[in-house]
C-alpha cells in the first residue's frame, strides 16, 4: 500500500516546442536563477536539474557570485543536477552517445556529485547507455515517458535492474509521464481539497495492479505549462499543508538521488535489453537534414582521426600551427559536436507544427532545428578537410594528386568516384591560402558528368593512398549490361518493366523474395482517415494514453510509374536508371550499381519530393527469399548490436526500430545485411507501424522495409519538406553467418572514403599510411587524439569472449592500458593484444 509519494520537482526541457530556441536557453537559465532564490528562501525547497546541457550553458554565463550561491545549494542537497546531456533521441550514434554524459567530468570537477540521471518525454533510450552510465559513475537512471504516440516499457510505474550488454545491471524508476500523474491526475499543487478527492482513486489503481512499494516517485513540474516551465515555490508550502492536514499519504519534496536510494532497499527484478525507442519515427518528417546530422557525425569522427596523425612537430595532423589557431581548430570540432547533439536531442519544433504549418513559430523554430544539422554537418565537414589538407601536406606531392582517406576500422577494397580534370582544380595552386575547401563545395553538388569510378583501390584501416592524377585507372572486368540485367561475374540484378528488381542473384543463388510491391521499389502508402486514424483523440486524463493507438489503421499502398529506364556500362561501373513519378507527384530517380569485384550492390535514391502536408509515407522495401517464421533481424544502436524482439525490453517499439549504420535479416540458409548511413528508420516483416498488440509485432513477411520519410506525427514535427532528399543502400547478400561477420562487412561500407585532391606539396614522401591497426571482429567506434595519447572505443558484437590486437601505425605507442569508456584504468599491459568479454565496450589508452 502507498503511504508516501515522493516529488521530483523540476522542469521539461524541451528545445523549442514551447518557444523559439534561443528563448528556451534564456528562460532556463532564468529557472536556475529562480531556483538558487527559493532555496535560499526556503530551506525544504528542492530543485532537480533536469539535464547538464541547460546546467551548462547557465554556469558559462553566470556571474561569479551567483555560481557561488548554485554551488552552495547543491552542498545544502537542495539542488542537484542530473547526469543526461539532453532528451535524446536514437539517432546519437556511439560517440555522441559519450559526449552527452562528458560534462559530468565537469561538474564534478567543481565538487557537484552527479550520481544519477534522467531523460523525460521520450520513449527510448540506447541499450549502450546502461554500461555508459556505469562507466561513468551513475547507479540510477530515471525515464518518464510521453505515451503520446507512443507506449512505455512494464511494469509502469515500477523499479527493475537494467541489465546492461555486459551484464552489469544499472537501477532504474520507470516512472510515470513527467506531469501527468502529480499535476493532472494527483492536482498537486491545486488545494488540499482538491488533492484528497484526487489521490486516494489514483492510487487504489495502481494498488490493484499490484504495485509493491510503499511509496512512489513522481515528477512534479507547473500543472498550467509543463514543458520548460519555472520552479514553483509554492510547492513546499503546500507539502506542509498537506502533510499538516492530517492526510494517510505524506508528501514529501526530493532530489532524484534520493528516490533511488530508497530503491536500492527494495527486492526488484532484472530486465535485459534494448530500450527501443517510439518516437523517433519524426525524424523522417525531416529526412534530408536527418541524412546531413549523420554523415556530420560520421565526419566528426573521421576529422578526430585525422587530427591524430602524428606531424613533425609532434601535434595531431589535423590541428595545425599553435596557440590561438590549434585552439580554433579544436574548437570547431567541439562547435560542430556541440550542434550534432542538438538535432539529437529529442525537440523538432513547435506545438502547432502540424495544424498550424504556416505559422512564423512553426517556421522559426523548424528552421532553427535544422540549423544544428547544418552547423554541425558544415563545421564537421571542414575540420575534415584541414585533416585530409594536413595528411596531404605529409605526402608530398608536386602533380596533381589524389588522396583517399578510410575512416573505417577495416581495410576496404573500393572503387571511388572523383572528379574528373575537367572539374577544374586551379584553386589549389596555393594550398597555403586554405583553398582546399573549396573541394567541398565543389563534391556537394558534383554532377554525373564531371565524375568517373577509379579503382579498386586498396585503403587500410584508419589509414590513406596516395596516386597522382594521371595514375588513377579503371576497369570493367566481369562487369556487363543488357536493357533488364546487370552483373559483375558474381552478383546479378535483374529488373522488372514496371520498376524494382526482378531478381538478385550472388553465385546463381536467389536472394529477392516475391513481394506484392517488388524488390528495392518505392511505394507510397496513405492512411485512409488522415492522421487521426492512427493514434487519437488526445486525451490527457487517460490513464494509459497509448490505448488511443488504433492498430487496425487502413492504409492505401501504392507504386510508381516509370518514367524513363537506362541501363549502361562504363569504366568501373553497371548501373540501370529507373525514374518513377508515385501517385501524389513525388520523383524518385533511382541507380542500381554494381562494381568489378564487389560481391554486393549500391543503390542510390534522389526523391524529388512534393511539400505536401497530408498524412503519408514512402518505403522502400526488400524482401529476402527466406522463411519469414526463422528470419532473425539485428540492428545497431549506440553501444549495441541488438536482435529484434528477442533483446528488447517489454513493450520496446517492435513496429518500427532506429538503426545507427546497418541492419541484417536472415534465416538458417542465406540473408541480407543493408548498409544504410541515411536511412535510419525501418520496420521489420511488412508494413508494420502502429499495429502491434499489447507491444507484440506480426511478422508476416522475410522483408527490411526502409522507412525513407513519413510526415505522421500530429504535433511539434514538419509537415510538409520538400525538395530534394538523397538515401543510399549497400545490399550484402550472402549465406547465414555470425552478426560479427555481417558487421565487418556492413562497417566497410557505413562511411564512404574520403576524397581530397591537391598539388604543389613538395617532394612526394610516402605513398600510404594508416594510423594504428586494429585486428579482429571488434568494432572500433571511436577514435581521437587527447595530449600525446591515442584514445580508442571499442565494442566486442559477439556473445563470446573475443580477441583483437592493436599494433602502431603511423602513431607509434609503447603502452597501452584499457579503461572504462569514463577513461578509468583497468588494465596496464605493454603489447596490444587484449582479451573482449561479450558484448563489451570499451576505452583503450595508447600512450606515446
Amino acid at each position: 500500500m502507498i503511504r508516501e509519494i515522493l516529488l521530483v520537482h523540476h522542469s521539461h526541457t524541451d528545445i523549442g516546442y514551447t518557444h523559439p530556441q534561443p528563448v528556451i536557453f534564456e528562460l532556463h537559465r532564468r529557472f536556475i536563477d529562480m531556483a538558487i532564490d527559493f532555496c535560499e528562501a526556503d530551506a525544504e525547497f528542492r530543485w532537480t536539474c533536469e539535464v547538464t546541457g541547460i546546467t551548462l550553458d547557465w554556469w558559462q554565463r553566470a556571474s561569479a557570485s551567483s555560481r557561488e550561491r548554485f554551488l552552495a545549494a547543491v552542498a545544502r542537497g537542495q539542488i542537484e543536477v542530473a547526469g543526461m546531456m539532453w532528451n535524446i533521441t536514437p539517432l546519437a550514434d556511439h560517440r555522441m552517445l559519450l559526449k552527452l554524459l562528458e560534462p559530468i567530468r565537469f561538474f564534478r570537477s567543481l565538487g557537484v556529485p552527479i550520481r544519477s540521471a534522467m531523460n523525460s518525454d521520450v520513449n527510448g533510450v540506447p541499450w549502450g547507455l546502461a554500461d555508459a552510465l556505469l562507466d561513468f559513475g551513475i547507479d540510477g537512471f530515471s525515464m518518464g515517458v510521453n505515451e503520446h504516440y507512443g507506449y512505455a516499457v512494464q511494469p509502469r510505474p515500477g523499479a527493475f535492474w537494467w541489465e546492461s550488454p555486459t551484464k552489469r545491471k544499472i537501477l532504474v524508476w520507470n516512472g510515470l509521464q513527467y506531469w501527468n500523474a502529480a499535476n493532472i491526475h494527483m492536482r498537486i499543487p491545486e488545494s488540499v481539497e482538491a488533492v484528497a478527492k484526487a489521490i486516494p482513486p489514483y492510487l487504489e489503481v495502481w494498488k490493484e495492479r499490484g504495485y509493491p512499494l510503499s511509496f512512489l516517485p513522481v515528477q512534479v513540474t507547473t500543472s498550467s505549462a509543463p514543458d520548460n516551465a519555472a520552479p514553483d515555490p509554492e510547492i513546499p508550502a503546500f507539502v506542509r499543508e498537506w502533510n499538516a492536514s492530517g492526510q494517510g499519504i505524506k508528501l514529501r519534496l526530493v532530489n532524484l538521488t534520493e528516490v533511488f536510494d530508497r530503491l536500492r532497499s527494495e527486492h526488484l527484478p532484472t530486465m535485459s535489453g534494448d530500450w527501443t525507442d517510439w518516437w523517433n519515427f519524426g525524424c523522417g518528417s525531416t529526412a534530408r537534414e536527418t541524412s546531413l546530422a549523420l554523415e556530420g557525425m560520421r565526419l566528426l569522427d573521421s576529422a578526430h582521426q585525422l587530427a591524430s596523425f602524428p606531424s613533425p612537430d609532434g601535434r595531431g595532423a589535423g590541428v595545425r600551427g599553435r596557440g590561438d589557431e590549434a585552439s580554433q581548430q579544436k574548437g570547431v570540432l567541439i562547435e560542430a559536436g556541440s550542434a550534432l547533439a542538438l538535432y539529437a536531442e529529442h525537440t523538432w519544433g513547435a506545438d502547432r507544427s502540424v495544424y498550424r504549418p504556416d505559422s512564423i513559430e512553426t517556421y522559426s523554430q523548424l528552421n532553427q532545428k535544422l540549423g544544428f544539422a547544418y552547423d554541425g554537418y558544415l563545421l564537421a565537414r571542414m575540420a575534415n578537410r584541414d585533416g585530409l589538407a594536413a595528411l596531404a601536406s605529409e605526402a608530398g606531392g608536386e602533380e596533381l594528386t589524389a588522396l583517399v582517406y578510410n575512416p573505417n576500422p577495416v581495410p576496404v577494397t573500393r572503387m571511388v568516384r572523383v572528379p574528373t580534370e575537367s572539374t577544374g582544380f586551379g584553386y589549389l595552386a596555393e594550398p597555403r591560402l586554405h583553398l582546399a575547401h573549396r573541394l567541398d563545395t565543389v563534391l556537394s553538388d558534383l554532377p554525373d558528368e564531371s565524375a568517373r569510378w577509379v579503382g579498386p583501390l586498396e585503403l587500410p584501416a584508419f589509414g590513406y593512398r596516395t596516386v597522382p592524377y594521371s595514375d588513377l585507372h579503371s576497369t570493367r572486368e566481369r562487369l556487363f549490361a543488357d536493357e533488364s540485367a546487370i552483373g559483375n561475374g558474381r552478383i546479378r540484378l535483374e529488373f522488372l518493366p514496371q520498376g524494382g528488381v526482378k531478381s538478385l542473384t550472388l553465385d546463381g543463388e536467389e536472394f529477392a523474395g516475391d513481394s506484392a510491391f517488388g524488390f528495392a521499389n518505392p511505394v507510397l502508402e496513405t492512411p485512409v482517415a488522415g492522421r487521426g486514424g492512427i493514434f487519437g483523440p488526445l486525451n490527457w486524463r487517460e490513464l494509459h494514453v497509448h490505448q488511443q493507438w488504433h492498430t487496425d489503421w487502413e492504409a492505401t499502398r501504392e507504386v510508381g510509374t516509370p518514367l524513363a529506364k537506362e541501363t549502361r556500362l562504363s569504366d568501373g561501373c553497371a548501373e540501370h536508371r529507373l525514374a518513377l513519378e508515385m501517385p501524389n507527384g513525388d520523383r524518385f530517380d533511382i541507380a542500381y550499381r554494381v562494381f568489378p569485384g564487389e560481391p554486393n550492390v549500391e543503390v542510390s535514391v534522389a526523391l524529388h519530393k512534393q511539400p505536401i502536408a497530408e498524412a503519408h509515407a514512402l518505403y522502400l522495401p526488400f524482401t529476402i527469399a527466406g522463411d519469414p517464421k526463422t528470419m532473425r533481424c539485428h540492428f545497431e544502436t549506440a553501444g549495441a548490436v541488438v536482435e529484434l524482439d528477442r533483446e528488447q525490453l517489454p513493450y520496446a517499439s517492435r513496429h518500427y526500430l532506429t538503426t545507427m549504420r546497418f541492419i541484417r535479416l536472415q534465416d538458417g540458409v542465406r540473408g541480407l545485411t543493408v548498409v544504410c548511413p541515411d536511412a535510419p528508420l525501418w520496420q521489420v516483416g511488412g508494413f508494420n507501424f502502429g499495429r502491434h498488440e499489447g507491444g507484440e509485432v506480426e511478422r508476416p513477411e522475410a522483408t527490411l522495409n526502409a522507412w525513407l520519410t513519413n510526415n505522421y506525427w500530429d504535433v511539434n514535427f514538419c509537415a510538409d519538406q520538400g525538395g530534394a532528399l538523397r538515401f543510399r543502400f549497400r545490399l550484402i547478400p550472402h549465406r547465414a553467418e555470425p552478426i560479427e561477420r555481417s558487421v565487418a562487412s556492413a562497417i566497410a561500407y557505413a562511411t564512404e572514403p574520403q576524397f581530397h585532391a591537391y598539388r604543389a606539396m613538395g617532394p612526394r614522401k610516402r605513398s600510404t599510411g594508416s594510423l594504428i591497426y586494429v585486428d579482429g571482429e571488434a568494432i572500433v567506434t571511436s577514435v581521437r587524439r587527447e595530449g600525446d595519447s591515442l584514445k580508442v572505443e571499442l565494442i566486442n558484437p559477439s556473445d563470446d569472449l573475443r580477441e583483437a590486437r592493436v599494433k602502431p601505425g603511423s602513431f607509434d605507442f609503447r603502452r597501452v592500458t584499457k579503461a572504462s569508456l569514463y577513461g578509468e584504468p583497468s588494465d596496464v599491459q605493454a603489447g596490444g593484444d587484449l582479451t573482449l568479454r561479450p558484448r563489451e565496450w570499451t576505452t583503450l589508452i595508447l600512450e606515446r
